[in-house]
């Protein structure tokens, strides 16, 4: 999406990168981006704004479908959901054909009622949904948003995010914190737990690379770990 978003000639000159092709006899040649990159802070604002601006310049006579773009997009996913198949296959025609006169292809189409795709071609659904419909509708997930979409139930869940490492050093223990991704937040009353944990341990005192925790806040964050295996049962419908 971002690459789909040419910046204006003004800005290009301070998205600068340097490039030696690897001889260090060679001088670095120094190039510019013309379209927007990925990695810098404002990317995904601008390209919101591209996205929603393009929209509103060119869907004055149909409300449903600027409401669409506008409220269920977020960044490059969409999610909504409409009555009736009938409706669900016009709005996906519609978007395609909006969006893409200005650059952005929509793939990835998935839906728990097949007659909503099934005139798409094959390499603009997606794979999870192919799956599912091949195996006649067992039970497989699309992630979304940082979260599991599951076509049965029509709801959303989420992984265990899974992390190796060594001591539970006050590194370890906020890494796997971090890895725990909830931007909805509706599962902050337990992740809360383990930042009031990383909050005492800073309270002792201690090095990000210290392995002498103290035993009480040691075991609090051997039980809070052990219940990361659950997050999978965790629906929101």
């Amino acid at each position: 999406m971002f690459h789909q978003i040419r910046l204006l000639p003004e800005d290009r000159s301070l998205l600068r990168f340097v490039w030696r092709d690897l001889h260090s006899d060679k001088p670095v040649t120094v190039y510019e981006w013309q379209v927007l990159p990925f990695g810098t802070t404002c990317s995904p604002c601008c390209a919101t704004y591209a996205l929603q601006r393009h929209t509103k310049d060119h869907s004055q006579e149909d409300e449903q479908l600027r409401q669409s773009v506008e409220n269920c997009f977020y960044v490059d996913n969409c999610l909504k959901s409409v009555p009736t198949p009938e409706e669900a296959h016009h709005l996906v025609d519609n978007l395609r054909a909006l969006l893409s006169s200005a650059g952005f292809i929509l793939r990835q189409w998935a839906s728990n009622e097949p007659s909503a795709i099934s005139h798409l071609p094959e390499d603009l659904r997606s794979t999870s949904a192919e799956l599912w419909l091949a195996q006649d509708r067992a039970d497989t997930s699309e992630p979304t948003l940082g979260l599991s979409w599951h076509f049965p139930t029509d709801t959303l869940g989420y992984k265990h995010r899974s992390v190796s490492y060594g001591a539970p050093t006050l590194r370890n223990i906020y890494n796997v914190l971090a890895s725990q991704y909830d931007h909805l937040g509706f599962i902050l009353p337990y992740t809360t737990r383990a930042k009031m944990l990383v909050r005492c341990l800073w309270e002792h005192q201690r090095g990000w690379d210290d392995p002498q925790l103290p035993p009480e806040l040691l075991q609090q964050w051997r039980a809070w770990e052990e219940e990361l295996q659950f997050l999978p049962r965790v629906f929101l419908s």
